[in-house]
C-alpha cells in the first residue's frame, strides 16, 4: 500500500490482502414486526471463490448455506434433512434476510468495493481504534445485487483503526436503523 493512501485505499486493500477469511456475526434487522435476530458463522475465500454460511440463531438455525460465486447455492436444511443438499436460486425468498439481502452482502471486498464506487460521498472518520465509512444518499445506498432494501439511505461501516478489520455494519432508512451487523471472532486464512 502506497504512504500516502486515503482510507478507502487502505480498506480495499485489506480485503485484497485477505482474501480468505472466518468470522461469526450477530444481525439484527428491523422488519414490520419488530426486529429479528440472528447469527451465523460465515467463512469466505475469495480465491475461489467460494462462501459458507452457518446458521447459528434465528429463521433457519441449523441450516448451512454454500455458495460458489454465480447465482446459485446449495443449501443443506437443518435436523435429519441436513444431509440432503438443495440446489437454490442465490435470491429464492426463502433464503433472504427480512430486509431482502443475500448471503453475499456478508462478503467484505463487496462491502468495501461499496465504498471505493461511492468513494466521492463518502464521509470517514477516526475515533480512537475505530474508523468509520459512511455513505449517505436520500435517494438510496444500493451496492449490488445482494442489497434487498431500496429504503436504506445510510450505509456506515466500522473498522479497526489499527489494521482496517470488519467490526459492524449498520444500515438505517432515513433515521430508522434498520439493519446491524457486528462482526467477532475474525480469523484470516493464509494469502
Amino acid at each position: 500500500m502506497a504512504v500516502n493512501a486515503t482510507p478507502i485505499e487502505t480498506l480495499v486493500e485489506w480485503t485484497r490482502s485477505h482474501p480468505a477469511y472466518t468470522y461469526a456475526v450477530d444481525a439484527t434487522e428491523l422488519t414490520p414486526n419488530g426486529m429479528v435476530n440472528s447469527a451465523f458463522a460465515i467463512a469466505y475465500d475469495g480465491r475461489v471463490p467460494v462462501e459458507t454460511i452457518h446458521v447459528l440463531a434465528g429463521n433457519g438455525a441449523g441450516s448451512t448455506v454454500l455458495w460458489r460465486g454465480g447465482d446459485r447455492v446449495t443449501v443443506r436444511p437443518p435436523g435429519l434433512l441436513h444431509v440432503v443438499s438443495i440446489g437454490m436460486s442465490v435470491r429464492d425468498p426463502r433464503l433472504l434476510s427480512p430486509r431482502k439481502n443475500d448471503l453475499r452482502n456478508a462478503i467484505f471486498s463487496r462491502v468495501a468495493d461499496c465504498i471505493a464506487a461511492h468513494a466521492e460521498a463518502v464521509r470517514v472518520e477516526r475515533s480512537g481504534a475505530v474508523e468509520t465509512f459512511t455513505i449517505r444518499d436520500p435517494g438510496g445506498v444500493h451496492c449490488g445485487a445482494e442489497d434487498g432494501d431500496a429504503a436504506v439511505t445510510l450505509d456506515r461501516v466500522t473498522v479497526s483503526a489499527t489494521d482496517e478489520h470488519p467490526l459492524m455494519r449498520e444500515r438505517f432508512a432515513g433515521g430508522t436503523l434498520v439493519e446491524r451487523w457486528v462482526m467477532r471472532d475474525l480469523h484470516v486464512g493464509p494469502t
